[in-house]
């Protein structure tokens, strides 16, 4: 509110790439550990499944997508695109991947997440269910969850509590600054 009393602040709309990459994955590093002990030392399932903090691509894929996912809901104009865009630009660099092949796998999780969540178009939610999906847990669960080939709803209110911090506050975003081109 106070900020609609003197202006907004103005940052571009590559620093606010920059900005969102770079804490993500500063974030991403610590989260992912407890991540990977949750996973291994999960009492859903009957043994290790072994996931090591170097097996993080997959996290963050889940994590990007969703955020990336959310812009629509917050900008407008062909804003949304030129950020996203600007995003995937920013955390190809840091991957060491070809803009492309990456857009293409974040294109690829988002549409595993859609279908793991359906019909709910919640991808806060997806987040838990991607990651249980893309590291293969089922084959590590107790047996009834197994064959029904669905995750523990314990783990995933459990991992959703874990990565829910991973998402974006957008509402922050668009009441503290004005992005420019």
């Amino acid at each position: 509110m106070f900020s609609t009393l003197i202006g907004k602040k103005k940052m571009t709309e590559t620093a606010l790439a920059k900005l969102l990459v770079e804490g993500t994955l500063k974030t991403a590093e610590p989260i992912f550990k407890e991540v990977v002990d949750y996973i291994n030392e999960c009492p859903h399932f009957d043994r290790n499944p072994e996931v090591t903090e170097q097996d993080d691509i997959d996290f963050l894929l889940t994590v990007f997508t969703c955020n990336i996912s959310r812009i629509p809901n917050y900008l407008k104009g062909g804003q949304e695109k030129r950020v996203a865009h600007a995003i995937i630009k920013q955390l190809s660099f840091h991957l060491y991947m070809d803009m492309r092949d990456l857009s293409t796998r974040i294109q690829d999780c988002k549409s595993l997440m859609k279908r793991l969540n359906h019909p709910s178009k919640n991808l806060i939610y997806a987040m838990p269910k991607a990651v249980f999906s893309l590291y293969g847990l089922n084959e590590f669960q107790q047996p009834y969850f197994r064959d029904l080939n669905s995750p523990n709803p314990l783990y995933l209110k459990e991992m959703n509590q874990m990565m829910e911090v991973m998402v974006w506050d957008w509402d922050f975003l668009v009441e503290e600054y004005r992005f420019t081109p």
